[in-house]
């Protein structure tokens, strides 16, 4: 975000954890109004230490499951780090993962997608014309389901530091 030189009037980070996006929001001054929102009370209370330690007033962070909250605004920027493991790929973790995150940030239970989904369904809920979101997946193979999940709207995507195809940007 920092190199297209572009700020944003509001964000959303949709499954906050421990605050890491959003904070990186606040601190790289990339929105002036940051909403945070993760269902877990723990992580609500995590997330806002951090804030608090870094300063960063400009983020609102709520106890809210995405699944089941009404949004009553729209905002220019929106990211995620949604729990992308299947629950069988859970089951053959590592315990030096399985043991510092919580369940339910890794795996949703499922086949993996479930909040690629429900953000798919809600982009016209969430984000504004013009908007961006930004999504984490979880390995290159799965690139082809998160395509087809948002094939109705222009994406691209961004790699990471070992050149493995991991967020996907859609722009409304």
């Amino acid at each position: 975000l920092k190199t297209k030189k572009r700020t944003f009037n509001s964000a959303l980070d949709i499954g906050t954890g421990s605050g890491n996006l959003a904070l990186a929001i606040a601190l790289q001054k990339l929105s002036t109004k940051i909403t945070a929102i993760d269902k877990s009370k723990a992580a609500i209370q995590i997330a806002t230490k951090n804030f608090l330690k870094h300063k960063a007033q400009n983020i609102n962070c709520y106890q809210a499951d995405f699944f089941n909250i009404n949004f009553n605004k729209k905002y220019d920027l929106v990211v995620s780090n949604p729990p992308y493991v299947s629950l069988n790929e859970y089951k053959k973790l590592s315990k030096t993962v399985k043991n510092f995150e919580p369940k339910s940030s890794l795996t949703d239970g499922s086949s993996g997608y479930t909040f690629y989904h429900k953000i798919c369904e809600m982009i016209p809920n969430i984000l504004n014309p013009q908007g961006l979101l930004l999504i984490e997946i979880g390995l290159e193979k799965h690139k082809m389901n998160i395509e087809k999940i948002f094939q109705k709207y222009s994406f691209q995507w961004h790699k990471d530091l070992q050149q493995n195809n991991r967020i996907i940007e859609i722009q409304t």
